[in-house]
């Protein structure tokens, strides 16, 4: 009966120790089967979600031909088991910033225009500061742009008589044209002409009291 006992026992160890067992390690390094004396290495599974569908694990089966060289590695893995490691999630690369290149920065040149109109109070000749400010402006255009000319037409509203209204006007165009050779302008691109009085609405008339620059030539 004990000689019975003894073989069934014996059995029960080897079926248990020729049982699949599914081992966890953590990481994917499979070198520490090396370590056990088992031999061949574990093979990778195909299917790497078996047995724990997780797609961070990947399998490998592990049947050796010869089992492990000491009693504990044979107790700890068996002779044939599937073992599965935990991948390490991998992490995207950080994808580096692509800084757009700014758009080159037009250089717009300024574009200087004469300013066409100069006006004057009532029954006066003389430039006031605003008038002044206009005719610095035509100053710098001139002499941007010297191959242009312009004719002074000097206008009087029509107040008066013609022949005082005529008088006027000149006066006002040629007030024009010394303040511009004065800054500098060559007197001989500036023609004065001489309207006298505008006939306008009376309530345009202050706008009929004024010097008009042509620009005859570029």
């Amino acid at each position: 009966m004990n000689l019975v006992v003894l073989l069934m026992v014996g059995f029960a160890v080897s079926l248990l120790a020729g049982c699949a067992t599914t081992t966890s390690r953590t990481g994917e390094d499979l070198s520490w089967w090396g370590k056990s004396g088992a031999e061949p290495a574990p093979v990778k599974d195909a299917d790497t979600a078996v047995p724990s569908n997780d797609p961070l694990k990947e399998g490998s089966w592990w049947m050796p031909d010869r089992a492990a060289t000491s009693a504990e590695n044979n107790t700890q893995w068996g002779n044939r088991s599937y073992v599965y490691v935990n991948k390490t999630p991998e992490v995207p690369a950080p994808v580096p910033e692509v800084v757009a290149p700014k758009p080159a920065e037009k250089i717009v040149e300024k574009q200087l225009v004469v300013e066409k109109d100069v006006y004057f109070l009532y029954d006066s000749s003389a430039l006031t500061p605003f008038t002044r400010g206009i005719l610095d402006h035509n100053v710098e255009v001139f002499k941007q742009y010297p191959k242009i000319k312009a004719i002074l037409i000097g206008y009087a509203s029509p107040e008066g008589t013609d022949e005082y209204n005529l008088k006027l006007s000149e006066r006002r165009a040629t007030a024009v044209k010394d303040y511009l050779v004065q800054a500098g302008i060559p007197e001989d691109i500036l023609k004065i002409k001489t309207m006298g009085e505008l006939q306008a609405a009376k309530s345009s008339w202050p706008f009929a009291r004024k010097v008009h620059f042509e620009i005859i030539s570029e």
